[in-house]
């Protein structure tokens, strides 16, 4: 072989090995960067060995009857979701932190489906914290284990843990001390009750609407509630029968005003038979949660406003609550959407309407406006004008002279019923509400009928219109204000104007409602406290 060829041929041998051993050497230092780096800056872990995954972990301070952080005692909150097709019910809940056993524990709640979440909560009766140090041990949670059809779980019947059939599901944690205190988990007791409950009513929320939402409003300065209640109330959570509720927060932050508002998503056919004609009551059960304190919204079961949060919408679930939802997030229409009339307006994480001349959103199909269903709307206003919220409907109601000639609508701004034209296609408007300084709110419907709420010049408040059979309902703050008599019309659009008032749209939703506008009626058991210290 030439020697030249020779010297190629260890030149490209030395040349690719090097980049070998180059390789290499990176991939070690940067494992030993790895490893030398400080524990302190490395994030909470937690794992368990089967059945379970660990949502979140927090070792933090325990409390008092008083509410009050002491130095002499620690808990550990573990997070867990539950994974396996079946129903598991608790009996105890154990760690070891840093080779300190736990002095008691438990889970909540006790029983848990599949994709649920529980709460344990570990207590160490005379340790102190360093907030920051790093802590890691191990835990286990103590149970009854239930295998059963994905079909039965919501009727399948798992008996309580004890200590000839209880299994131990295991995990281990290394998690930052905190000063947040961790407390503890209290329940309450909820009725929610419909007076006149009748068959067209179950046959709606039972197999039509794909849920009803409920509004659980109480007073959050409630001297019974708010020793538990974390400052933006991110750790109350809604259950039904041991199955976890979607659930979202209207006024929830931690600079609110007036009572807190959750909506609740009743699941489909909870509700049980009605009265074949004649209402007649009927009450469900359900369960509010107050989970540790260390705990917040997750935008999954628990959900947020999304102007009530920075980013916009960060724990916003309204997709998951209601009928239709829309947060009018990012700088696009949302899908079906159109600009009907004007451009005097924009979206930026919320609909902007300028006040600089009228504009029209119009949202155009799969719209649930129907005899169940209420449509709201949030508003805040800056300068008062003339606009407000729309409803379009086909020509679907003859008129008196004649069951086949022309169709009508009420009509914008005139208080009188128009004609639309003949066929499906032919549409018209009619305001729900006008916002124009001094004046009141009123429905357009045939003769204009004034509500004697007056329209607040500045401020955020929620607006609403359903219509039930031959009836329209208007809602001002989600109280029923006025019922009005209509021709057998089913709204079918729905849209957002402007003329020359300057607002923003935080979020418009539909919510399902019964026959006759009624709002169930709510009342609150006496708190109760989960097993524990």
């Amino acid at each position: 072989m030439p020697k030249e060829r020779r010297a190629q041929s260890a030149i490209e041998f030395i040349t690719t090995y090097s980049m070998v051993l180059l390789i290499i050497t990176i991939a070690i230092a940067v494992l030993f960067l790895f490893i030398s780096l400080p524990k302190s800056i490395l994030p909470t872990e937690c794992n368990f060995y089967n059945t379970f995954g660990c949502y979140d972990a927090i070792y933090g301070l325990n409390y008092t009857s008083g509410n009050v952080p002491v130095s002499t005692g620690t808990a550990l909150l573990v997070v867990a979701n539950f994974e396996q097709p079946g129903i598991i019910n608790t009996s105890s809940f154990s760690a070891f932190i840093n080779s300190v056993e736990s002095t008691s524990g438990y889970c909540a709640p006790k029983v848990a489906l599949q994709g649920q979440k529980i709460y344990c909560i570990a207590y160490f009766k005379g340790q102190t914290l360093t907030p920051g140090r790093l802590y890691s041990g191990t835990f286990s949670i103590y149970g009854n284990y239930c295998a059963v059809a994905p079909s039965k779980i919501s009727t399948a019947y798992c008996p309580k843990a004890n200590a000839t059939s209880s299994y131990s599901y295991g995990g281990v944690v290394r998690t930052q001390g905190v000063d947040k205190v961790i407390g503890g988990i209290y329940a309450v007791p909820i009725n929610i009750t419909f007076n006149n409950f009748n068959f067209f009513d179950w046959l709606f929320v039972t197999f039509i609407e794909p849920g009803y939402q409920v509004p659980i409003s109480f007073n959050p300065n409630n001297t019974s509630y708010s020793l538990h209640e974390a400052p933006n109330l991110g750790n109350i959570r809604f259950y039904y029968k041991n199955q976890e509720l979607y659930d979202w927060c209207q006024n929830c932050n931690d600079s609110m005003t007036g009572n807190a508002i959750f909506w609740v998503k009743v699941p489909q056919g909870t509700f049980p038979f009605g009265c074949l004609f004649g209402g007649c009551p009927s009450t469900i059960h359900m369960l509010m949660y107050f989970t540790p304190l260390g705990t917040t919204f997750t935008g999954v079961h628990s959900g947020l406003a999304p102007e009530l949060t920075t980013p916009y919408g960060l724990y916003d679930n309204g997709q998951a609550v209601f009928n239709y939802y829309t947060n009018f997030a990012g700088t696009s229409l949302p899908y079906s959407w159109v600009d009907m009339l004007g451009k005097n307006y924009s979206i930026n994480n919320g609909l902007y309407f300028t006040g600089s001349g009228v504009a029209l959103i119009e949202k155009l199909n799969n719209y649930p406006i129907d005899v169940y269903n209420i449509t709201s709307a949030s508003i805040t206003m800056t300068n008062p004008g003339k606009g407000g919220l729309l409803f379009g409907v086909n020509g679907s109601a003859p008129r008196r002279h004649g069951p086949f000639d022309n169709h009508y609508c009420n009509g914008p701004y005139n208080n009188t019923w128009i004609n639309v034209g003949l066929t499906a296609n032919d549409l018209c408007y009619g305001e729900t509400f006008s916002v124009v300084s001094g004046d009141s709110l009123a429905v357009d419907a045939g003769t204009s009928t004034t509500v004697g709420t007056s329209v607040p010049t500045s401020g955020t408040y929620t607006v609403g219109l359903a219509n039930g059979f031959s009836n329209a309902y208007y809602f001002y703050n989600d109280t029923l204000q006025v019922k009005q008599s209509l021709p057998s019309v089913i709204f079918g659009y729905f849209g957002i104007e402007s003329d020359n008032s300057q607002f923003k749209v935080n979020w418009v939703r539909s919510t399902s409602m019964l026959n006759g506008g009624e709002r169930p009626n709510i009342t609150f058991g006496p708190i109760v406290k989960e097993p524990g210290p």
